[in-house]
């Protein structure tokens, strides 16, 4: 039997279907703070009004646009969302060689565009840049930054742990990526650079990123840069590992040039892994793929240096041009590699 209803009971019908829809289904949760056009006139701004201690994910949407601040999360369960991965850019242009308001050297770490120093935090959907001009550095006689060239666009240290990074592109040329503490993850990023550009103590898996080397034009000869430099505690099981990353290089970069990495000896019990699985490499990597590093001089005043062989450098299933090796060193058994999981990795923090 068919019911013909009034033009009230189809009103009074639709909001109760709304009603039950509202309930069955629970809203996407907006972001707490945005940055830009109706918020915050700065992202610094938006973080320093951000509660100290989130239990949960605390949302910062950024606008695109230039951001150039100098910036640190130091609260924990901050995440910084970019309204676009390209659009949206955190910039500054600090070196190691500058000097602070008190005439010393800012140095590595603190040269960072950004820094991390509480758990739980996130960046996604946006590029994070080192804006420093190395090259032009290099080439300048008596440059500010003297040979502090070091310009980190991302430090993770202090208390950071279970720090995720996704979607995310990485921007400079030496030390661009300074992961020295906790458990940190990578997925979807581009991370860019020459030398040494990702570096530390930390354990970070890399999922599915381009490692894209940059060719230093102030500078020709033999060795070019290298990826990695880590300097993992030798109690620590997991240092660098690459998971399905495609290491790519800009046009001009010359082939067989660039090292996978070197030893970092900064401390007594440092002892570096970086580890790359079935990861694509184009030719800028040379047969030898690793290499020694200094850490101090001898009393004749000759460098010391730790070798490949002292640390944990190791490959499995690598392709493209760049992966041919004429030796069975530092590869890893299938077995070995199968080990090397995501879970295994990041332990107890469930992503």
């Amino acid at each position: 039997m068919l019911f013909k209803l009034s033009r009230r009971q189809m009103v009074l019908s639709g909001v109760a279907l709304a009603a039950l829809g509202a309930c069955a289904t629970k809203p996407t949760a907006g972001p707490d703070a945005i940055v830009g056009s109706g918020g915050f006139a700065s992202v610094k701004a938006a973080l320093d009004a951000a509660p100290d201690n989130a239990l949960t994910p605390y949302i910062i949407q950024i606008r695109d646009g230039v951001w150039h601040e100098k910036l640190i999360i130091d609260k924990p369960n901050i995440h910084l969302i970019g309204e676009s991965r390209d659009g949206t850019i955190l910039d500054y242009d600090d070196a190691a060689g500058y000097l602070n308001a008190d005439g010393e050297r800012i140095g590595t770490t603190r040269s960072a565009s950004l820094t991390i120093i509480a758990p739980g935090c996130a960046l996604k959907n946006l590029t994070l840049r080192n804006s420093f001009d190395y090259n032009h550095a290099r080439s300048t006689p008596d440059h500010p930054a003297g040979n502090g060239l070091q310009a980190v666009a991302l430090t993770i240290r202090g208390e950071a742990d279970r720090t995720l990074i996704e979607e995310v592109t990485l921007e400079s040329w030496q030390d661009t990526l300074f992961v020295n503490a906790g458990r940190s993850l990578f997925r979807n990023c581009r991370i860019e650079g020459s030398v040494d550009y990702i570096f530390g103590a930390g354990t970070a898996y890399f999922e599915a990123c381009e490692i894209l080397t940059r060719n230093r034009t102030s500078f020709s000869g033999g060795r070019e840069g290298y990826v990695t430099a880590p300097s993992t505690d030798i109690d620590n099981p997991y240092g660098l590992v690459f998971a399905d990353c495609r290491l790519t290089k800009t046009p001009d970069l010359r082939a067989g040039t660039i090292a996978l990495g070197r030893p970092w000896h900064n401390a007594r019990n440092a002892v570096g892994q970086a580890v790359f699985l079935r990861c694509w490499m184009d030719d800028h990597i040379d047969a030898d793929a690793w290499d020694r590093m200094a850490y101090g001089r001898n009393e004749d005043g000759s460098y010391k240096f730790f070798k490949p062989e002292d640390a944990r450098f190791l490959e499995y299933g690598s392709t493209g041009p760049g992966a041919n090796r004429d030796t069975t060193a530092h590869q890893l058994s299938a077995e070995d590699a199968d080990a090397l999981t995501l879970d295994k990795v990041l332990g107890d923090w469930s992503v």
